[in-house]
């Protein structure tokens, strides 16, 4: 009976999760938005660490260390809206 249960719930959730979709996403904090392209896809990235002297301003060079990590995301815009950015979030926007 549970395992019937269980199946039942897992396929409503499926259900739910394929005609729900998302509209605006945030990033998590201690990330940015890298940007978003016209599809809706967009990629997070850890804030960079380290000296903020050291970031390539005032004429000194940029030996802020990479980090290669990144969470990607996706936005769905209908309705002639189109993906916006700032940066800690993504949107639709009419």
């Amino acid at each position: 009976m549970i395992q019937i249960l269980c199946l039942l719930l897992t396929e409503f959730v499926l259900c739910w999760c394929f005609i729900t979709r998302p509209v605006a996403w945030t990033s998590p904090p201690g990330w940015y938005m890298e940007g978003v392209r016209p599809n809706g896809s967009t990629r997070m990235r850890p804030v960079p660490r380290g000296n903020p002297d050291g970031d390539g301003t005032w004429l000194h060079p940029d030996v802020t260390p990479f980090d290669p990590r990144w969470i990607g995301a996706r936005i769905y815009c209908t309705g002639g809206s189109r993906p916006a950015v700032s940066a800690d979030r993504v949107w639709c926007q009419r």
